[in-house]
């Protein structure tokens, strides 16, 4: 099922509206459009779904995928594409304006690596970031789905999820399945600028704050992190100087800064 929810009371608790029941399997994955009218999930019966919002109507379902679809992730500048992955290996473009809507994005036919996840960059109308079973983070632009714009061993094992920072677009956090978080920054060719080893087990969970450089991640050991990125560095890093780093037009951090550890 697909439910809807609701921040009501002043920011402290949550009313549900409706629920989408027409999944065969669990649901595994949702995303909304731009304009908040339309949402695409992906389930364990391998379809993905288009929902209409407004009406609470289910508008199409596509069943291309030959596995679970794992994530879906609607672009955030344009209206009617978004990207699906499934652990058949594919990662697919979907364009619902038209009437054959799927691209191929990643075609894995011999299944070395499946995508997990996928994030749209903000600012960009085309790019997007791909998650990889085997810990890459593949860079893809969708006007050319032949050619990968940048590759990234991020983590040696599985990503799990993916997400550019809303306040500066070409930083990139992901998580893992080897308990670690791992911040990259796609403008200086997919370079990871920040890791983090204080999860002690997988790592499932990651959100930005829309406001500031905060993220929280959470993972099976039971916690969720907060991690406080900050425009200095630490020397002693080996990081860039703040010079070096401003010329080439991005923003350093403080690598371990990590605040406010809660159980959940």
């Amino acid at each position: 099922a697909i439910e809807v929810w609701q921040i009501v009371d002043g920011q402290t608790s949550f009313k549900n509206l409706f629920n989408l029941y027409e999944h065969d399997n669990s649901a595994n994955t949702v995303s909304l459009n731009m304009k908040k009218t339309k949402a695409a999930s992906g389930s364990a019966d391998r379809s993905v779904k288009v929902w209409n919002l407004e009406s609470q109507t289910s508008l199409s379902t596509y069943r291309i995928h030959l596995d679970t679809v794992s994530c879906v992730s609607w672009s955030r500048t344009i209206n009617d594409i978004f990207l699906s992955c499934s652990q058949d290996g594919t990662c697919i473009l979907w364009d619902i304006r038209n009437p054959k809507p799927a691209s191929y994005v990643i075609k894995n036919d011999h299944m070395t690596s499946a995508p997990t996840c996928a994030s749209w960059q903000p600012e960009t109308q085309y790019t997007a970031a791909i998650g990889m079973e085997t810990g890459q983070i593949v860079i893809k632009d969708a006007r050319n789905l032949k050619e990968t714009v940048a590759e990234k061993n991020a983590h040696n094992r599985a990503i799990n999820r993916i997400a550019f920072s809303k306040k500066y677009s070409h930083w990139l956090a992901s998580v893992s399945d080897d308990s670690t978080v791992a911040l990259t920054d796609v403008a200086q060719t997919a370079k990871t600028i920040y890791r983090s080893r204080v999860h002690k087990d997988f790592v499932h969970g990651l959100s930005w704050s829309p406001t500031d450089n905060t993220l929280l991640t959470c993972g099976w050991d039971g916690l969720v992190h907060q991690h406080s990125f900050m425009p200095e560095t630490l020397s002693s890093d080996g990081l860039q100087s703040p010079v070096a780093m401003e010329t080439a037009g991005a923003v350093t951090i403080y690598p371990n800064n990590i605040q406010n550890q809660f159980a959940v």
